[in-house]
């Protein structure tokens, strides 16, 4: 595969996977212009945008495996590498909403308990992404015969 050719992969891999978090961004937008800045849906906000940052991460990880540009094993460490990429952007984005409360004068960050709480529904968005492709994960194994019942019971055992 030529350079060039591998730019333009990567390129199209990056725009294709970030339409999870556009699509969150967008409703963060309708919802701050629709209801009271501190309503109840800010915690959901964040939790589904640890989801679709963690939802991104995947796909990329997963795509940039079969090409054979990432080898991930165990899968611990891409499980690893989407909790800390939902991290990450988390905290870049309460920077973010410092800065343009400084800038501005609005109110983006009430309290420090606030920006705690956003950065916890960020990981919780992470970890409950992460659980749903385990889950997913195993029960394809399953129905492919990779993994038998009789395989979990030796595991269980150990």
């Amino acid at each position: 595969m030529t350079e060039p050719k591998n730019i333009l992969t990567f390129f199209k891999d990056v725009c294709t996977a970030a339409i999870p978090p556009i699509v969150v961004i967008i409703l963060q937008y309708i919802r701050m212009h629709t209801l009271p800045m501190r309503s109840e849906f800010d915690m959901l906000a964040h939790v589904m945008g640890g989801v679709a940052i963690g939802w991104m991460s995947m796909i990329l990880l997963e795509r940039w495996r079969r090409r054979g540009w990432a080898a991930l094993r165990p899968f611990i460490f891409r499980d690893y590498i989407v909790f800390s990429t939902v991290s990450l952007v988390g905290v870049v984005w309460e920077f973010w909403e410092f800065i343009m409360q400084a800038v501005t004068g609005d109110i983006y960050q009430p309290s420090i308990a606030d920006t705690m709480n956003d950065l916890l529904m960020d990981l919780i968005g992470a970890l409950i992404l992460i659980a749903i492709y385990r889950i997913i994960r195993h029960i394809q194994q399953t129905k492919k015969g990779t993994i038998t019942p009789k395989d979990l019971n030796e595991k269980r055992s150990s």
